[in-house]
């Protein structure tokens, strides 16, 4: 399992937060990520990133915390 960073999307059911995760995704090119549905279809993440540690992995979401846009990212293990 590898850290990586997470963020949440909120928005008035699956499909929504689907598209505005994907809107958010191609709005930030650099940013090497996917995103992620749960098996149950009520949350939707986006996932960026591969880290070689948990503390590599902290040390990026305080760098982008630090920008509007990217609020609230976690990090978290996931295969």
């Amino acid at each position: 399992f590898a850290p990586r960073l997470l963020r949440s999307v909120g928005a008035d059911g699956p499909q929504q937060a689907r598209r505005k995760a994907q809107e958010f995704i191609a709005q930030h090119p650099g940013l090497d990520a996917a995103v992620v549905e749960s098996a149950d279809g009520k949350w939707v993440r986006i996932v960026a990133g591969r880290y070689a540690d948990r503390t590599a992995a902290n040390r990026r979401r305080a760098e982008l915390n630090a920008q509007p846009a990217y609020q609230g990212c976690f990090v978290q293990a996931i295969p």
